[in-house]
């Protein structure tokens, strides 16, 4: 912290450490920023300091906090680093007395000798481990190493039954649901060891090997970055065989992601397919995992229903698939038998999309769960087996927004919570009422596992700390789960209000104020925006805001706005992106901000700025094209320019197919509109983003360039769609406030210019 009398800036030590030229350099500055320094006056003292350093450097404060949660009968396993800056361990959680005990950790890996030797230079600590569903075995992986531990008891240390070295990694490491086999995907091929009392035996590939753009084993990019499946097969109920996806991406366009900072390592490619070009194809096959048995293909697929985006097995010789058509306007749940036809259970439509996630259907007593708001809010359905929808679990008011799972004869679900947070409901398998237990809505649901003996809730605080309890099954009170994470050293100054606009419709904004702010005195506004479909920023407990106090003690107020088009306010609400992505969501952004600017005297609306991330960063560019009057300078980073640059089944979601509605993508696009740019801007992309192609910023840039309008790119060498290496992400946010001060002349100490 730098202190000038009584006036404090907050450090960026990241930025100051390394030198201009040094940080310069490593994120690939193509214009110098321009900084002007502001005249100072007294401020109160700040108590605590906040740094960039801490914030980003600790992911967040959340080294050092619990993961990879295993509930279990007796007790509840996870993984912690102690610190954050030492080796993971695995540990259990007694659900009798709520006790920790430490099983195992790289000290004790280390100590193994023999076939168990560990390699040198293993990963740092355990990553993850697997219980079996027998609940009597473990399986440690510490970087390429697999470790079998036997359970003995709780609160003992497991005994070493084998090790294994894998060549290649493994990704999508799943138990047998019986217990003796395991399966991975690695190098485009599924791969099965055997896995008992004995040992693990030797890795066989169960699927031949790849040609040229194909795999085995893997969703295809589109279906794991917007639908969110990462399963590529699924273990039968006998574990004798497996449903194996394969994939063909040869006919996907090819792109190519290059690292200016490294021109010798040659690029990346990527098969990433833009709207209205060509997916993956895909099928299904069977494979018995004895080695004398030979695979089958499934006669399974419907080119009229292309997305696979779910499968669960129904019994030894069946199969519930979730299948959905291109337009996303039609989902169809069939079961499929091994060797025969598929049937339909039940189908859904929406003249605008079908939501659609990998928690349901979820197999119960007698029929399935599902997930639906085609009647206004999204609600848990009980189906039969057949498909016949029985019931609604939750009431028609409240929206649900997914299911952990189901536990002692309940539904432990995700609900939203007044919009500005999100709660664990339990809903009675036999009963369409909620459970009359709450949960504070101050408390931000942000993960929940549940297994046999319960569930664990991760969730945060208005004091920005992050819980973790367990939740025992015989009805014990919650067992609080401790992290070794740094608690944030401040408590973000927010308010939350909810706004009612002109045409009938509220908001909810989130506003940031520095906590030395000085009554009667005005300050510069910034607007943070997302604003854009699937994800909500205006919370009441998020880490979030951390970051934005940063800027607000540095003296601007910091404004988020959640409008039409943002998730978790009703289907109306969500769906009014169709045909336009950025229209209402744009409108309501800056009738939100005029409406509290005349609420609140303190916010200058003069100094107005507007910042935003991906979505964020394409309503930004939006803002400052389409409201040069409001806002008068801006930050865009990883914007989609021409969402015919943006993948299929995001963008078809709302835009449908580009030869069909090139209008809706031209008014949704900001490439088109970018010549009439009259405001200072920054524009930031990662060289290496393979979620908004680097292509955005770039032809963004060259269309500023040839009409003559001024502004600053940044091109963020060696990054993807968001910084990983702390010191770049904290020289990226110092060089932000930099420029947004230089315009906009924060009230407080000046940003250090880097």
């Amino acid at each position: 912290m730098r202190q000038t009398g009584d006036s404090v800036a907050i450090s960026r030590s990241a930025v100051a450490s390394e030198g201009p030229s040094r940080v310069l350099h490593r994120i690939g500055l193509l214009v110098a920023l321009m900084t002007t320094a502001c005249a100072t006056q007294p401020i109160p003292r700040l108590a605590t300091r906040l740094t960039l350093d801490d914030y980003v450097g600790t992911s967040r404060y959340s080294h050092g906090e619990p993961h990879s949660f295993r509930v279990l009968p007796a007790a509840t396993l996870f993984v912690r680093t102690p610190g954050g800056r030492h080796d993971a361990a695995l540990w259990a959680l007694t659900h009798v007395d709520g006790v920790e005990h430490q099983l195992l950790d790289m000290a004790a890996l280390r100590r193994l000798d023999g076939p168990l030797k560990l390699r040198p230079n293993p990963a740092r600590g355990i990553a993850s481990a697997l219980v079996d569903p027998a609940g009597r075995r473990v399986l440690v992986v510490a970087g390429q190493h697999l470790y079998l531990f036997d359970l003995l008891g709780p609160g003992e240390p497991p005994r070493a039954l084998a090790g294994l070295f894998l060549d290649h990694g493994a990704d999508q490491l799943t138990w047998s649901p019986t217990s003796d086999r395991l399966a991975w995907h690695a190098q485009g091929r599924v791969w099965v060891t055997t896995a008992d009392d004995s040992g693990l035996g030797k890795p066989v590939a169960v699927t031949p090997v790849p040609d040229a753009g194909v795999a085995y084993g893997r969703p295809e990019w589109v279906v794991l970055e917007e639908i969110g499946r990462d399963a590529g097969f699924w273990w039968s109920p006998d574990g004798a065989s497996l449903i194996v996806q394969r994939i063909d991406e040869s006919g996907v366009e090819e792109h190519h992601l290059a690292d200016p900072a490294h021109p010798r390592d040659p690029p990346r490619s990527l098969r990433y397919p833009r709207a209205g070009t060509a997916n993956a194809t895909w099928r299904l096959d069977h494979v018995p995992v004895a080695p004398s048995a030979a695979p089958a293909t499934l006669d399974w697929t419907d080119d009229a229903l292309p997305y696979l985006v779910h499968l669960v097995w129904s019994a030894p010789d069946a199969a519930v698939l979730v299948l959905q058509s291109r337009s996303q306007q039609v989902v169809e749940v069939r079961r499929c038998v091994l060797g025969g036809r598929c049937t339909t259970l039940w189908k859904t439509s929406d003249p605008t999309y079908v939501k659609v996630g990998t928690d349901v259907p979820l197999a119960v007593p007698g029929g399935w769960l599902w997930l639906s708001d085609g009647s206004g809010r999204s609600r848990i359905e009980l189906r039969s087996e057949s498909g016949e929808l029985q019931t609604h679990l939750s009431p028609a008011d409240m929206d649900v927004e997914r299911v952990l799972g189901v536990v002692a004869g309940h539904v432990v679900a995700a609900v939203n919570v007044d919009r500005v947070g999100q709660a664990v409901r339990l809903f009675p398998l036999a009963a369409a009422t909620a459970s009359p237990s709450e949960r504070a809505p101050e408390r931000v649901l942000e993960d929940g596992t549940v297994g046999p003996g319960g569930w664990v809730l991760s969730s945060t605080g208005a004091d920005m700390q992050r819980r973790f309890e367990v939740h025992p099954v015989d009805g014990g009170p919650p067992r609080p789960i401790a992290t070794a994470g740094r608690r944030p050293p401040i408590v973000p100054a927010l308010s939350l209000e909810r706004l009612r606009l002109v045409a009938g419709h509220d908001v909810d904004a989130a506003i940031l104020r520095p906590r030395n702010m000085e009554s009667g005195r005005k300050y510069p506004v910034l607007l943070y925006v997302y604003g854009g479909p699937t994800l909500r920023i205006v919370q009441a407990a998020s880490r979030r805001h951390i970051l934005h106090q940063w800027f607000a003690d540095h003296g601007i107020i910091v404004v988020s706005i959640d409008g039409r088009g943002t998730p978790g306010a009703g289907r109306n609400y969500e769906r009014v992106t169709t045909g336009d992505l950025v229209s209402a969501p744009l409108a309501d952004q800056v009738e939100g901000l005029r409406l509290l600017g005349t609420r609140h005297p303190e916010l200058d609306m003069d100094r107005v700025g507007v910042m935003g991330w991906s979505f964020g960063g394409t309503l930004s560019l939006m803002a400052l094209v389409r409201h040069p009057e409001l806002f008068k300078v801006g930050v865009s980073a990883a914007p989609v320019a021409d969402w015919r640059y943006y993948d299929t089944h995001y963008t078809e979601r709302y835009l449908g197919d580009p030869e069909d509605q090139a209008t809706a993508y031209e008014r949704s696009s900001v490439l088109p509109e970018i010549a009439g740019l009259s405001r200072p801007l920054l524009l930031l992309h990662g060289s290496l983003d393979d979620n908004v192609l680097p292509v955005n910023s770039y032809a963004l840039s060259d269309a500023l360039l040839k009409a003559g309008r001024p502004h600053s790119f940044i091109p963020i060498a060696g990054t993807a769609h968001h910084p990983t290496d702390p010191k770049v992400d904290a020289a990226v946010w110092g060089l932000i406030a930099s420029f947004l001060d230089s315009h906009l002349h924060f009230e407080h100490q000046p940003v250090p210019s880097p």
